[in-house]
């Protein structure tokens, strides 16, 4: 689960390189049992399921504030994604905003209270209830998030759903929402 982490943290170009390269000679030190290439290759689906326990189980403490944002996990480069073995039962071709991917979307609550990994063709909204379930006060989120349906549940449930407006939608101006949102903009481009 360490190595499959530090990929996304270190950003290499592909799985490989980081593999041989980075794992098997520069920190041979910290993994020194480390598989071959290709035997690690077909031990990553079974990673997951221990992967989203371990992240579900250290989740951060329930405030009434919270930022709910999507990011994705790619699992190789779109010219590939025909000849890619690992997780082709599981991954699949998505669309953010940056552009297109093959892989999965991991939709999350900031300082991880609730996480939901799927696959990259499944719309943000259809984990919102999931995510947001036992929690109250304001979730702040990105136009992916835009549902009147939800917020109105959520509302039932003590939840205020904000989110950026699309162009076409009529401008509501609150100071508070206003301020919120470019906080929450401000931290996802962190993040």
């Amino acid at each position: 689960m360490t190595i499959l982490i530090m990929y996304q943290a270190v950003r290499y170009k592909d799985f490989k390189t980081y593999y041989v390269e980075l794992i098997k000679i520069y920190w041979k030190y910290y993994f020194p049992t480390s598989s071959s290439y290709n035997r690690f290759v077909e031990l990553i689906d079974i990673a997951m399921l221990p992967l989203i326990a371990f992240i579900s189980s250290n989740h951060g403490k329930h405030t009434d504030l919270y930022f709910i944002d999507a990011t994705k996990l790619l699992v190789c480069h779109n010219l590939r994604e025909y000849r890619y073995k690992v997780f082709k039962s599981l991954a699949a071709k998505g669309k953010t905003s940056t552009g297109w991917f093959f892989g999965f979307k991991l939709n999350y609550i900031g300082e991880i209270i609730s996480i939901n990994i799927s696959p990259g063709n499944k719309d943000d909204r259809s984990f919102l209830t999931k995510l947001c379930k036992g929690l109250k006060g304001l979730v702040f989120g990105d136009r992916g998030y835009i549902s009147k349906d939800k917020a109105q549940l959520f509302e039932k449930q003590g939840l205020k759903l904000i989110t950026a407006l699309k162009k076409n939608m009529k401008k509501v101006h609150r100071l508070l929402r206003d301020l919120s949102l470019r906080l929450f903009l401000i931290i996802s481009k962190i993040i």
